[in-house]
């Protein structure tokens, strides 16, 4: 009798434990910080133009997560577009923040209207964790969760390019991405999880905006 009521207490902890991985909710109180893979920059091009880069409007309809993680989605952006556009040699200097810094050129701005993750189902996929989990004493929830699912990260944002000398928009385009990851049901709501999808999915947008603007200042004779 002590050993079945052993065994059934053991079944209780897993399916608990299988469920909060599977929600989301066995996570550190801890912040996370954002995965983004930033490129190394050697050096900038001395003849190339200047730009000033300011914070862009955040108008995303889900920011859910970002309790999750250290600093704000604008934030990462900047970092992000500003580390992108200096490696690929578009500008020698980039002024974050500022609409004013002097002999800038060029004003980098935009929104953000999507940074999100998201899994298929996954209000199913819990909820079969939990049953599973129960009627097998926690093993068949843990052989549930060892299979796969597809783990999405998205990515979308407007992006201009104003010529400050004349008040124009040389660039104005809305780009985005979705980036796809297979990964076992229960390690696909984890913050690093999380952070790591829609990081890739902002690269992968941010990796089109440098040759984007390239492009632009060559056509105004304004690329070293």
């Amino acid at each position: 009798m002590r050993n079945l009521k052993t065994i059934r207490l053991i079944g209780i902890i897993v399916i608990a434990a299988g469920i909060m991985l599977f929600s989301g909710c066995a996570t550190a109180p801890r912040k996370t910080a954002y995965p983004y893979e930033y490129p190394s920059i050697a050096a900038t091009k001395p003849d190339a133009p200047t730009a000033a880069l300011v914070d862009f409007t955040d108008k995303r309809e889900d920011r859910s997560q970002d309790a999750i993680f250290s600093e704000t989605p604008v934030t990462l952006l900047s970092k992000a577009l500003n580390a992108e556009l200096l490696a690929g040699g578009v500008f020698s200097k980039i002024e974050i923040g500022s609409q004013s810094a002097g002999g800038t050129r060029w004003l980098i701005e935009g929104e953000l209207q999507d940074l999100s993750w998201a899994v298929p189902n996954h209000g199913a996929i819990v909820k079969t964790a939990f049953w599973t989990s129960f009627l097998t004493g926690g093993i068949g929830g843990l052989a549930y969760g060892a299979t796969e699912t597809p783990v999405f990260g998205r990515a979308k944002l407007l992006i201009r390019v104003v010529d400050r000398t004349s008040g124009k928009a040389l660039v104005s385009e809305v780009l985005e991405s979705v980036y796809e990851e297979r990964m076992a049901k229960l390690k696909c709501d984890t913050p690093n999880t999380r952070g790591r999808v829609m990081t890739m999915a902002l690269k992968q947008v941010l990796l089109k905006v440098t040759p984007l603007i390239a492009k632009t200042l060559a056509s105004s004779g304004s690329a070293p």
